[in-house]
């Protein structure tokens, strides 16, 4: 047995942990905390990432501070609930699920590289971004909100 093979159950439970808390929080429907939760999980996922998983990262956050703007000029005020609401459990919520496939991608490339097939198929950032765009827009069309036209093409992703 390799040393970092006795290593992996001790490399392993703080994401495991992670996770765990995760599923309670939604559980739960505390959805600031499963943000942060999901925040924790990319500092520790960082040294698994790549540079595009990185500049990934950065685009979805991007592209929710955009609909945090658009959502803005569209209400009164930032304050108000039903903003607080749209924002948390459309945008948010969503966008938090692509970083979290982000993380769980690089970890998994990561930890059990000896496990997954060499012609294992990629995550694939544009599909999944596109989709939770997609879902997003018509979440919101469903509650009265115009959604953001957002492009993800090749040089996006």
């Amino acid at each position: 047995m390799r040393v970092y093979e006795e290593k992996i159950p001790q490399l392993i439970r703080p994401f495991h942990e992670n996770f765990s808390a995760q599923t309670e929080t939604l559980v739960s429907e505390k959805y600031i905390s499963y943000f942060r939760l999901v925040d924790q999980l990319v500092s520790m996922s960082m040294a698994a990432m790549t540079k595009r998983e990185k500049e990934n990262l950065r685009k979805v956050n991007k592209i929710r501070r955009e609909y945090i703007k658009h959502l803005i000029k569209q209400y009164d005020s930032n304050l108000d609930d039903e903003f607080k609401r749209i924002r948390d459990t459309i945008i948010n919520y969503n966008l938090n699920n692509v970083i979290l496939r982000i993380c769980n991608f690089a970890l998994s490339k990561k930890l059990m590289k000896d496990m997954v097939p060499k012609d294992a198929d990629n995550y694939d950032f544009e599909e999944d971004l596109r989709d939770t765009l997609d879902e997003i827009a018509f979440q919101l069309e469903s509650v009265g909100v115009e959604p953001l036209k957002i492009e993800v093409g090749e040089e996006d992703g």
